[in-house]
């Protein structure tokens, strides 16, 4: 066999090996998304069968009925929709606009395209995803600008449900009934409870910070203390990930969401700077005047 033989071989042998690896991590992903949705489906569906018929009050049980069935029905909505909705590359029309306008901007080292600000190759998506936040294994999905939202409202609807679950059936538990299998569900609702309500403290301050997990890790490990330029204020930060209008902060729709996920406000403090005097000399009403000078935090 020729030297080309051998090389055109092992090129085929690596392409395939690769297809192989995608697939088989993509099968992955798909089964830890599977798992989830059982899990979850597992906890709701045996608390309606085994805790509620237990609730001492009509109306309390039909209550915990509709109400768990509802955060069962958005946690498993809102995980749909961060599933399904694109996080979003890079738009074609932005990168010949930049290209014409003669702006200097950094390239992937991995795809050779112009990264906006806050965006960052994905290698598992191979693709570079607008405002990466982290590609997530539960949801089988990159989460990015444009589902940020729905993976943010799966964690705060997850947790609701979730605590009220714990809170009535460990109330069941200490007044009524101490079967094992009932604590055995308990045991599982309560340590899904804790990692999903910690997962959501965690990117409930992102939120508040408007900052994204890749920003903070880099934050962490280069020892960066001072704010965030992209940090607007609390309000300003919610409504950038959240929407513009309160009434569909908890709705997972993007209506009032504006932005393109290529370029996005950022903060700008007043310094104020004051001339300088020899030592001994008085302050003059001219030496008094200070200048401001707009600086941009990074």
């Amino acid at each position: 066999m020729c030297i080309r033989d051998r090389v055109s071989t092992q090129s085929t042998g690596m392409r395939v090996g690769m297809e192989n690896t995608a697939k088989t991590e993509k099968r992955e992903l798909q089964g830890v998304c599977l798992f989830l949705i059982a899990l979850i489906s597992f906890i709701f569906t045996s608390y309606l069968f085994l805790f509620v018929p237990r609730m001492e009050s009509l109306e309390f049980s039909w209550f915990s009925t509709l109400f768990s069935s509802f955060m069962a029905f958005m946690f498993i909505f809102n995980l749909y929709k961060t599933w399904s909705t694109p996080p979003g590359s890079v738009p074609n029309e932005w990168e010949q606009m930049k290209i014409e306008s003669g702006s200097s901007l950094p390239k992937c080292d991995t795809c050779g395209t112009l990264k906006p600000p806050r965006s960052h190759h994905c290698r598992r998506c191979k693709k570079c995803v607008l405002k990466m936040d982290h590609h997530c294994p539960w949801t089988s999905s990159c989460i990015g600008y444009f589902n940020y939202k729905f993976f943010y409202l799966l964690l705060v609807h997850g947790s609701i449900g979730l605590l009220y679950l714990v809170i009535t059936e460990l109330n069941i538990i200490i007044h009524k009934e101490r079967d094992w299998i009932i604590i055995i569900i308990f045991t599982v609702t309560a340590l899904t409870t804790i990692n999903v309500i910690g997962l959501t403290l965690f990117h409930t301050s992102l939120v508040f910070m408007n900052i994204t997990t890749i920003e903070q890790r880099q934050r962490y490990r280069e020892k960066i203390r001072n704010r965030h330029r992209y940090n607007l204020g609390v309000c300003k930060n919610i409504s950038q990930i959240l929407g513009s209008n309160p009434l569909f902060w908890f709705i997972p729709t993007h209506y009032s969401i504006n932005g393109n996920g290529c370029s996005f406000p950022t903060r700008k403090v007043t310094r104020r700077t004051c001339p300088k005097r020899s030592k001994g000399q008085q302050p003059t009403e001219n030496s008094l005047n200070v200048t401001n000078e707009s600086v941009k935090v990074i």
